[in-house]
């Protein structure tokens, strides 16, 4: 974490960006995002498996590469939302517009989103993203060096929190299984009876949520924060620098807790809780991975299209959850929760590819994905141009 601080503050001596359009958009960042939906999709889906299945050889393969690749993709999404801050408070102060008023709208609009969103899928993150972006106002004013190395103590604490969560939550546990038949069900009311219980105990109630997701959320806005304030994407050679970095910490990382856990070190789990971490870790070994892919040129027409997909983030979020209702529920085609886990794996890789190549169809003629034109328009109080 030292060494990777030590990256961030020398990285400001390669600044050497145009001063008019520092902030328009990344094709990178697009990269990302359409990429960290793919983790999404696949963890959503897969989790609608209930755990009391007999595993088989396949699952369990299939359920070691989502926790790995997939499951800790929401972390880079919080990354990735931090740099979008910066990105927008930037954008409207070259504009001359104020900052606070129009992001405190947005997120007020979002988190009415994520409520509606809710309904339709009890692990709905939006309003998290939405309440946990307003604590970002707070920080703009903070030096480059002291934000950062806040965030380095917060990282450290991460596993610390955790594990005092955990711990507490011990006596929150739910059994999911028992509240299957109200998802089941060909009645509107009982599918959503379970999408709000479901959040009611899971996130509400349970302190784990609560507390330490929150907590990681929070802290990874700031990395994604301080990445656009040292501008770590706005430069190739930089970028590919800090992705070789971020990927061999990573590598080391997950090796020296598999090593712990290895000869017996589990205990430790009760008072830092290395798994967090390892999730962590996992997020950055796959997301540093996958940029140097896209650095290197290969697959250069496919990324292409991910690209585009990234730019409708927030409707293809949206859509992959209503989506999952109407194939899982009972209100739907009823796939249930009883299925193998290849089931929805290969669900979920369809649908991202369904929507791949309708993001592709759909920028040929508008400028804004569909639920972005409406949380712009919301915000910004008058409807904005959508078609090209």
């Amino acid at each position: 974490i030292v060494y990777l601080s030590d990256v961030l503050i020398l990285s400001t001596k390669y600044m050497t960006f145009s001063k008019t359009l520092p902030y328009s958009r990344i094709p990178i960042i697009d990269f990302l995002r359409g990429f960290t939906l793919l983790g999404v999709v696949v963890s959503n889906y897969m989790h609608f498996q209930q755990t009391e299945i007999l595993q088989t050889n396949c699952d369990k393969t299939l359920g070691w590469i989502e926790n790995i690749f997939f499951a800790p993709q929401w972390i880079s999404l919080s990354f990735l939302f931090g740099f979008g801050f910066w990105s927008l408070m930037k954008k409207l102060k070259q504009e001359e517009k104020p900052f606070v008023p129009a992001f405190t709208k947005r997120m007020f609009w979002l988190f009415l989103i994520g409520i509606l969103n809710a309904f339709f899928y009890y692990g709905d993150i939006l309003r998290d993203f939405a309440v946990m972006g307003i604590l970002l106002l707070f920080l703009v004013n903070l030096k480059k060096k002291t934000l950062l190395m806040m965030t380095l103590i917060g990282t450290l604490l991460i596993p610390f929190i955790a594990a005092l969560s955990i711990n507490s939550a011990f006596y929150h546990q739910q059994d999911w299984n028992s509240l299957t038949h109200f998802f089941e069900s060909s009645q509107w009311k009982d599918v959503l009876h379970y999408n709000l219980i479901h959040l009611k105990k899971h996130q509400l109630e349970n302190p784990y949520y609560l507390i330490s997701i929150h907590f990681e959320i929070f802290v990874f806005f700031i990395w994604g924060l301080l990445a656009c304030r040292f501008k770590i994407f706005h430069d190739k050679s930089k970028t590919l620098d800090f992705a070789k970095r971020i990927f061999w910490i990573s590598i080391i990382g997950i090796l020296l807790i598999g090593f712990l856990n290895y000869f017996g070190l589990k205990n430790l789990n009760r008072f830092y809780q290395f798994n967090v971490l390892k999730e962590i870790l996992c997020a950055g070994f796959s997301i540093s991975g996958i940029s140097m892919i896209y650095l290197s040129g290969i697959f250069q027409k496919t990324f292409r299209f991910i690209e585009i997909y990234g730019k409708m983030t927030l409707s293809n979020y949206l859509f992959q959850n209503l989506i999952s209702l109407l194939l899982f529920s009972g209100i739907g085609f009823s796939i249930g929760t009883k299925q193998p886990a290849w089931i929805y794996f290969l669900i979920a890789i369809l649908v991202y590819v369904i929507q791949i190549f309708v993001s592709s169809i759909w920028f040929k003629k508008f400028k804004l994905g569909p639920f972005e034109w409406l949380w712009r328009s919301l915000s910004s109080g008058k409807i904005l141009p959508l078609l090209k």
